[in-house]
Parts: C-alpha cells; structure tokens; sequence
C-alpha cells in the first residue's frame, strides 16, 4: 500500500509544476517575439521589392485614368466638366477613388508620381493587415494564423496589382481594403452608418464593389434594430447605388445571356480561380488549383450545412466576416469566368493582374477554419504546419516572380526612353491609349517629371559609327515579327545585375529611335537568390520585336550588355526593315 505523500514532498511537487509552467510560459513568450519579428520581416521585404520595382511611368490604364484624366482635369473651366471627368467610366469601373487619390496627390505635391501612387495604394494591404491585427488582439484569431495570413497577403504573385500598375494598385487593394472595413464595423462594431460610406466608397472604387453593397445590406437588415433613421441610411446606399448601375454602360454584352451559356465550365474555372494561389502557369496544370479552390470555397458549404440543422449560431463573428469577405473575391472571379463572354475563357481569368484576390481566397479561408483546430488534439500543430507552408510559399514567391517583376519593370522603363526619342510607348502591343503626343507633352511640362533613366543616357553616349562587335544570331523574319536568338553570349554571373537591350538606330541617321528589353532566361538558383536576390541568368539571349508600333522604315540593330546600369559591351546584330 502506497504511503501519503508528506506536506514537504507535496509541496516540492507544486514548486516543480510551477517553474515548469514559467519555463513553458518564458518560451512562449519567446516564441511570440520570433512571430512577430518574422510578421515585420516579411511585409518590410514585400515593400522593399515594391520600393525597388515601381516604376515613375504610366503603363496600361495609368495613361487613361491617371495622367490624361489629370491633364484634362487641369484643362477644365466648369465645375460641372470637373465632376464628369471623377465619374467618367473605365470600361465597367468608375475608378472614383484612383482619380481622387490622384488630384489629391498631386494638389499637394504639385505633381504625379507614379511610384508615389502604387505605394500609398499599398498602404491598403497594411490597413487590411491591421484589421486581423486587432482580431488577434481580441482573442478571435490565433498568432500563428496572423502570421500565415501575413505570408499569403505580402508575397511577390500580385506583383503586377501591386507594384507595377498605379492603377491595380489604387483600385484593387482599396476596393477590398473598404469592403472589409465596412464588414468589420457592421458585424463587429455596430457602426453603420461609417460602414455605409466605406461600402460606397467601395463602390467607386471598382465595379467589383458592387458586392460589397449587397453584402452590407445583408448585415444591416439580418443585425441592426430598424428605427426610421437605419431606415433613411440604407435607402440613401440604395439610391446611390441603383444610381451609379443605371448610368454605368456595359460592354461585354447581355450579363444573362452570358452567365447561362458553358454554365458547368465556367464553373469549373470559377472554382479555379480562387485557387490560383496554386499558379497553373507555374505547376503546369490546372487540378491543384482547382484542389485548392475548393478547399478556400468549402467554408459556403460548411456554413449552408449548419444554417440548413439550425446551427446557424456556432458560426463565429469572425466567421460571418471571412464568408462576407470571401463572397465579395468570389464575385469579382464571376465577374471575370462568367460575365466577360458566352465563351470559357481559359486562358482571362489566369493573368496576374488578379492575383491579389487569389491571395485574399487564402486569407479569408485561414481565418474561417482557425477556430476549428482549436478542438483538435493536434490543432496547434496544424496551425504550425500551415503558418510553415505560408512561409514557404511566400518566399518561394519572390523566387518565382522576380524575374516576371524585372521584366515588367524594363518594360514600363523602356516605354520611357521610347516616347523621349520618338513620341510614342512601344508595351504593351496590344493596347491602343488614348494620349497623344501633345496631351503627354503637355503633362511632362505641367505636373508629370519622370527622373532620365541612366539606361537611356548611357545608351545615347555610344557612338554607334564606332560599334564593330558583331554577335551571331538566328532570325526570324516577316511583315509583322521580327526573332531574334543566340546561344553563345556569356552573360554575368556575378552579384551584379545583368541586362540585355535591342536597340533600333536610324540607317540615315546613326541615332537611336527603339530601345526593346530582352527578358532574360535564369539558371535554377535557389542558394544565389536567397542570399542576393538575384538569379544567375543563362548565357544567350532570345527577342522577339513586334514591328506594330513601330515607324516605317530601315533600322540597324544593337545589342547592348549593362551590368548594374553601366555598359559592358555593345554589339551589331543585324538589320531590321519595317513596312505594313
């Protein structure tokens, strides 16, 4: 028979538990500490690389809704002209807050700066990050789920939403920024008549707020106590809102028409697209998306099973708020696989333009499933896993798309030096903006001062007479594609940056009238990007110059090699004759 454990023994065994409770509760303190540290790291590198990849020029929209607004703007006499130009449409969108934004900026600034746009536009994920931030401090969010947020949130995939478009950057992010916002105070706060104007906001935002609108009038009515005054706030978000619909043009013809036809199909790439955090661009296949978009989209069907038992009530504030925020992403992916053609478009809903809201189908989706481990016995191992599989993916993601970044970047760099030697942007191809020469020029003197970038007066420097290093290529010629390819050029692979351009000189002349940036290819290099972050690129170089834009007539081709901005060699590669 055991003898009774003395007073002094019980004693000691109290004292033991007891320090091994401080111990354990000094490593998670600890632990938290390293949490938060790697929070911060991972959203200083994410604007690090915005810092370093946004670009002071116009690319896409930014012509349209930033820089010819603006010049308009200024031309304008009445205030009536003023207003119509705020509300002119953008193809479906009223990008009120962009244009906004923008007069603002440069009212105080006295000009634009299209850097200066893409990172206050930024600040949007900052403000969204703060809302899960208070979350946590409430006790309705774990840290581990904070930080896996943070690496789904700040990570390189939405580098064109983010860093390479002032106007992806200032509608995207925004719109989604004032959403959550409006969601968050009416299911958390009770503050309805702020949250009203935050989803009228998201509204003029984007076409893609039109959402937002319902989902707020659904909070309202299903947890506000209606009085005559609740009554006058959401009549007054309706009349707003029926307003803008009635005067806003549609043109990718009958939304009904089109989202009844290849309705199973569409769904299928709906199902995708909150899943293209798994990039079929880059797995090469389109099941893991689809996987994972039905694992970020199964919340709706967790929530339908328990309002269908009259469990509605297990479903947290929190959770109310991730199916609020994952409806609102969810439209904007109909919007792209079901109301843009009677077609499925396989090939839309892929661009990285909407990569952002890939990443918000990951956030909401951490947020909604983060109370259910905690009745797991391995819950918080689950939670270790997944926030260590966010981690992973957010670097990976700056292995990934960093070259897409560098690229996009001399892309938007050359259309620069292009307009300073001809009057025109040569990128993208495809689009057709509407500024001329005069409108741009007229910008250029009065509010938009672009700093010469040191590639163009480098390259204005070489005296082209004197060039006689030629460099074999193999060619590919016609009317419309000109291709160019070598293998045997040996390129950096140091720690400084290397870059290849083409550029197009006058046969009579001897001056440069083109500049074209050739993408490079890179070696697998995991240990060189991550200590430098940089990748070594392969020997060789392939172009293809699109002769659409380009100037009737007869041009020699350069090739010029810069290593950190600074010429390393220049070359002669052929001939180019350019006539439609």
């Amino acid at each position: 028979m055991a003898c009774p454990a003395k007073p002094f023994d019980q004693y000691t065994q109290l004292k033991r538990m007891s320090n091994f409770s401080t111990l354990l509760s000094k490593y998670y303190s600890f632990f938290k500490v390293i949490v938060w540290i790697a929070i911060g790291n991972v959203i200083a590198l994410f604007g690090y690389f915005v810092y370093i990849f946004a670009y002071n020029f116009p690319f896409y929209d930014d012509y349209d809704n930033l820089i010819l607004f603006l010049s308009e703007y200024i031309k304008s006499d009445g205030i009536s002209r003023k207003i119509m130009l705020l509300f002119e449409q953008n193809f479906e969108h009223r990008v009120i807050f962009a244009k906004v934004l923008t007069l603002l900026y440069y009212k105080i600034t006295g000009e634009i700066d299209i850097k200066g746009l893409i990172m206050l536009g930024d600040l949007s994920l900052i403000g969204v990050f703060i809302f899960f931030v208070l979350l946590k401090r409430d006790k309705k969010l774990s840290l581990l789920s904070l930080f896996a947020i943070a690496c789904v949130l700040f990570q390189l995939q939405h580098y064109e939403d983010s860093i390479s478009w002032a106007t992806c950057s200032l509608q995207h992010a925004p719109c989604i920024f004032f959403s959550l916002w409006s969601f968050y105070l009416a299911i958390f706060r009770k503050k309805f008549p702020l949250s009203a104007i935050l989803a009228v906001l998201a509204l003029f935002t984007s076409a893609n707020g039109m959402m937002t609108i319902l989902i707020w009038l659904i909070i309202f009515y299903s947890s506000a106590k209606l009085s005559l005054s609740r009554i006058g706030l959401s009549l007054a978000v309706i009349s707003i809102t029926l307003i803008h619909l009635m005067t806003l043009k549609m043109y990718s013809g009958s939304v009904l028409g089109n989202f009844t036809s290849n309705f199973f199909p569409k769904c299928i790439l709906l199902i995708s697209f909150a899943g293209q955090l798994a990039d079929s661009k880059v797995v090469g296949h389109e099941a893991p998306c689809i996987i994972l978009g039905t694992l970020f989209l199964f919340p709706f069907v967790i929530a339908a099973i328990k309002l269908a038992l009259g469990k509605g009530k297990d479903i947290s504030q929190l959770q109310w708020f991730c199916l609020a925020g994952l409806t609102s992403v969810l439209f904007v992916g109909f919007l792209i696989t079901f109301a843009r053609g009677t077609e499925p478009d396989h090939f839309g809903f892929k661009l990285d333009r909407y990569k952002i809201y890939s990443a918000f189908f990951g956030v909401f989706a951490i947020g909604f499933y983060d109370q259910y481990w905690n009745h797991l016995f391995l819950g918080k191992l689950v939670r270790l896993s997944l926030a260590s599989i966010a981690f992973v993916f957010c670097l990976s993601s700056y292995y990934l798309y960093a070259d897409k970044t560098e690229n996009y970047r001399n892309d938007i760099m050359t259309n620069q030096i292009n307009y300073a030697w001809n009057k025109s942007t040569y990128f993208p191809i495809v689009f057709r903006n509407n500024l001329s020469a005069s409108d741009f020029d007229f910008c250029l003197r009065t509010f938009f001062f672009p700093k010469p970038d040191p590639v163009e007066k480098s390259v204005k420097s070489i005296e082209w007479e004197k060039v006689t290093k030629l460099i074999n290529v193999s060619k590919s010629d016609d009317n419309k594609v000109l291709k160019l390819k070598n293998t045997d050029l040996k390129m950096d692979t140091g720690s400084g940056i290397s870059r290849l351009f083409v550029v197009a000189t006058a046969t009579d002349q001897e001056q440069p009238k083109y500049i074209f940036p050739v993408n490079n290819t890179y070696k697998r290099s995991f240990r060189h990007f991550y200590t430098s972050f940089r990748k070594i690129p392969m020997d060789g170089f392939d172009v293809t110059i699109f002769k659409e834009k380009i100037e009737n007539a007869d041009y020699k081709l350069h090739l010029v090699y810069f290593v950190n901005n600074k010429i390393v060699d220049v070359y002669n590669i052929g001939s180019m004759h350019v006539s439609r």
